[in-house]
């Protein structure tokens, strides 16, 4: 399929998969067609890309997932190592949630402040 076609079925932007493309995350077939050449990307593309969609949720940089991608996809991660990576995903989003979770209570802090300052200059 072509990027078009990719982009429809993946729900991402032409810029992202090619963002993707440029860190070696998927790697489409180059098909010459005269003077021109095209990237043709395959069903296993699309797979990648869902795949890398849950990692970047999920807070996994780029660069650590090339290698599991590519091991996967050649099934060289047993089972119990693909738990283990998605044992470690949620582990980062409980983390994650954590930090959001200090964060929004000191948000509501600051704005509990904001209204005693407010309420003091009324007096």
């Amino acid at each position: 399929m072509l990027i078009g076609e990719l982009c429809k079925r993946s729900g991402l932007s032409k810029d992202t998969i090619r963002h993707y493309e440029s860190k070696g995350l998927i790697q489409p077939k180059k098909i010459a067609a005269g003077t021109r050449s095209y990237r043709h990307y395959d069903e296993q593309s699309l797979e990648r890309l869902e795949l890398i969609r849950i990692g970047a949720k999920s807070g996994m940089p780029l660069r650590e997932m090339r290698p599991i991608l590519d091991n996967l996809m050649a099934g060289k991660i047993p089972f119990e190592g693909q738990r283990q990576v998605v044992r470690d995903q949620i582990r980062r989003i409980d983390e994650r949630i954590t930090q959001l979770k200090t964060a929004k209570r000191m948000l509501r802090e600051q704005f509990r402040r904001i209204d005693q300052r407010e309420q003091q200059q009324m007096q």
